[in-house]
């Protein structure tokens, strides 16, 4: 199994929320920003940690100035290395 974290800015992340969901962006804001902190309590209850450790993951990927295309063929070409090796 491969473990691949996709990063992104707070703003990146609620800007991609509002256009999504079709929502103002400080109420996508808000969404990220509970999101986050759901995120934060599961990691720390399950895996005693406080943030992401990104050596929890084979493959850390900021997918800020990645488009989707992009992001796509860094994750095959990944797969396809790490299988073959």
């Amino acid at each position: 199994m491969i473990k691949i974290f996709l990063n992104a800015s707070f703003e990146d992340r609620a800007k991609h929320v509002a256009e999504r969901r079709g929502i103002s962006l400080e109420e996508a804001k808000e969404d990220v920003e509970r999101s986050d902190e759901d995120r934060r309590s599961l990691l720390k209850r399950f895996l005693k940690k406080d943030s992401v450790d990104a050596s929890l993951f084979d493959l850390t990927i900021n997918t800020s100035s990645k488009s989707y295309s992009k992001i796509a063929d860094i994750l095959a070409e990944a797969i396809r290395s790490i299988s073959e090796g």
